[in-house]
């Protein structure tokens, strides 16, 4: 990694699948036109993304499967443009929520397989610039999504793989703005379906792995003819 340090005009970094670790990110820490960054797998922690608090060009940020709570998103600061963030597979929980309302371009966050709660959901509506969240695999349950609300302009929401049952879903305000909705390996059934089928505009609902019957199926398919059902 040292031979980047003079590499101060790069765009893409991809360190992938690395050893780079914390040590490695400081590198980067001139680069000011950076603005797509993976380092999925690279044994990164919170205290190696100190070194991206100057990068304030970057847009993109793959950080998968690396050992982050997500206490490091705060160095990057609210200057950031970055619109996009991959963390899944990582020991982020709620904690780090209230550092990712900070980003004021932030449209989509992907925080599938770690220790979030439908609780730090609400952290996330005071960034208005959200459009699309991914909490697949997560610790959401009908309990803990009580007191969450989807906010307006979100269109996105997935949610597969966690403890949640039609109350859970049929206890959100799902807004207008929401084109897409995943549930696949949840507790819904029939119930959960007729709820969704009020949307105006869901384009696409993954409902698949759960307790759907061809009866409720087809009775949604009906009111959503527009609307792609993965049901398999």
């Amino acid at each position: 990694m040292t031979h980047l340090r003079n590499c101060r005009k790069l765009s893409n970094v991809v360190v992938s699948g690395t050893n780079v670790g914390d040590e490695g990110l400081k590198c980067l820490s001139n680069m000011t036109e950076l603005e797509f960054l993976d380092i999925c797998y690279s044994r990164v922690t919170d205290q190696g993304l100190k070194a991206l608090r100057n990068c304030n060009s970057l847009v993109e940020i793959m950080a998968a499967g690396n050992e982050l709570t997500g206490a490091g998103f705060a160095d990057l600061g609210p200057k950031s443009k970055l619109r996009s963030l991959v963390a899944y597979s990582m020991p982020i929980n709620d904690s780090a929520l209230p550092h990712l309302a900070q980003f004021p371009n932030l449209e989509i966050v992907l925080l599938n397989n770690t220790h979030v709660t439908g609780a730090g959901l609400s952290a996330l509506k005071d960034n208005p610039s959200l459009k699309a969240v991914l909490v697949g695999n997560c610790r959401i349950t009908d309990e803990n999504l009580a007191n969450f609300q989807i906010p307006d302009g979100w269109t996105s929401i997935t949610l597969n793989g966690g403890d949640i049952s039609d109350a859970g879903i049929q206890g959100l305000k799902f807004p207008d703005s929401i084109v897409e909705v995943a549930l696949s390996g949840t507790k819904v059934t029939d119930a959960t379906l007729d709820h969704l089928a009020r949307l105006p505009n869901l384009i696409s609902l993954d409902i698949s792995f759960t307790s759907v019957t061809p009866s409720g199926i087809a009775r949604f398919q009906k009111s959503c003819p527009t609307c792609e059902l993965i049901s398999k």
